[in-house]
């Protein structure tokens, strides 16, 4: 089953990921939540728009390849492997997200990932200061599991 909704969370985080914050934020409500789990809630597109502008400020780069997703006209749940980066520093780690969609945008963002996970991406990223770096990810994982339309905000799954 393909939805609009999958579509829309790819094109935000591709958005985010292209530094485009305002196209980031046309995608949620204006009393959007944010939440990584375990960690304090953004709640509110204008606290949104300061989280991105502080990243922004701070010279954090974010990455993302999409591994699956799946969604309808209620949800979007995403594996992914995010990836931050300060300079020369960049971890990646495995993450699952939960899009809920009021109206066709998103309404809450949460995220969960491991802490030990998070550590290693970590230890691995400072081994990567002095090492080689890798290229930045690509969009996703394989052709299998989504590809974008030629239209954005669209999506199609493969058989």
């Amino acid at each position: 089953m393909t939805s609009t909704n999958t579509g829309t969370v790819v094109e935000f985080l591709a958005a985010l990921r292209d530094r485009n914050y305002e196209q980031a934020l046309s995608f949620v409500t204006e009393d959007v939540v944010w939440h990584n789990v375990s960690l304090p809630k953004v709640r509110g597109k204008s606290r949104l728009r300061q989280a991105f502008v502080m990243m922004d400020k701070l010279a954090i780069r974010f990455d993302v390849q999409f591994r699956n997703i799946s969604g309808d006209d209620r949800a979007v749940l995403t594996e992914r492997t995010d990836a931050l980066s300060l300079g020369r520093l960049r971890t990646e780690f495995w993450v699952c997200g939960t899009f809920e969609f009021r109206e066709g945008k998103i309404a809450v963002w949460r995220d969960y990932f491991d802490y030990a996970n998070m550590s290693g991406a970590l230890l691995r990223g400072l081994l990567g200061v002095v090492l080689p770096r890798r290229e930045p990810l690509s969009l996703f994982a394989s052709d299998g599991i989504i590809q974008r339309a030629a239209t954005p905000g669209r999506d199609r799954a493969r058989d």
